[in-house]
């Protein structure tokens, strides 16, 4: 008999990374266009099942507007520069140092070391990467309302250019289809 907490613990050994969503051929998304924009591995342990972007299931389902997810990015790797418009992003490297740029062209920039937080407002650009000559792992939160959390999500547009160029405009298409939009492409 399972335990009523049971849907309450995420178990790092359960975990699927994101990315083995997009191998779906529905989705229409490539495995590498995904990679281009997001962490190369991306765990959802707790967040809501609403939302455009839901094409993984969280370990542990919720209702609040609270995402919590952790990356593990190899050498030189992270995430494309974008922005939540209505929620805040919060980072916080467990092993490594990240660096995080903000700000429209991401012109601004810090490094993060194990247990530095940095809480991005929402409408803000911002990217990371893994500094390390090893794989490092960043613990990431986002926080709004549970219809806004990753629902609200624009990567830059040479971010969008760079799909495009790679993928061609229909999967540039089936991405704004799952939520992921761009400025100006």
């Amino acid at each position: 008999m399972s335990n009523s907490m049971d849907s309450y613990i995420a178990r790092l050994k359960d975990l699927k990374p994101s990315a083995a969503a997009y191998e779906d051929p529905s989705i229409g998304v490539p495995v590498g266009a995904y990679e281009m924009l997001a962490a190369r591995t991306i765990y959802r342990v707790m967040a809501s099942e609403r939302g455009a972007r839901s094409v993984s299931k969280p370990a542990i389902v919720t209702h609040d507007g609270f995402q919590l997810g952790f990356v593990e990015c190899p050498p030189g790797n992270g995430a494309a520069l974008h922005k939540h418009e209505q929620t805040q992003e919060s980072f916080m490297p467990l092993t490594g140092r990240f660096e995080v740029r903000w700000g429209d062209r991401g012109e601004h920039a810090t490094v993060l070391e194990p247990f530095d937080v940095f809480a991005v407002p929402a409408g803000v650009y911002r990217s990371f990467k893994n500094l390390e000559n090893e794989t490092a792992k960043m613990l990431v939160f986002v926080r709004g309302s549970e219809q806004t959390v990753m629902n609200d999500l624009v990567y830059d547009k040479a971010s969008g250019e760079a799909v495009l160029a790679a993928y061609g405009p229909q999967v540039l298409s089936n991405l704004s289809r799952i939520g992921i939009a761009f400025s100006d492409v």
